[in-house]
């Protein structure tokens, strides 16, 4: 028996992407302002 449905299941795993997405842009950001800010 399945506790979890492939359903939930996927969408668990959308959320923790969109999470790593998230993070992941913010990181690059970063990059972006540090490298502007060291071109000045």
């Amino acid at each position: 028996m399945e506790s979890i449905s492939r359903l939930e299941l996927a969408h668990y795993r959308l959320e923790l992407a969109k999470k790593k997405l998230q993070s992941a842009e913010l990181l690059l950001e970063k990059l972006h302002y540090a490298d502007a800010a060291s071109r000045t």
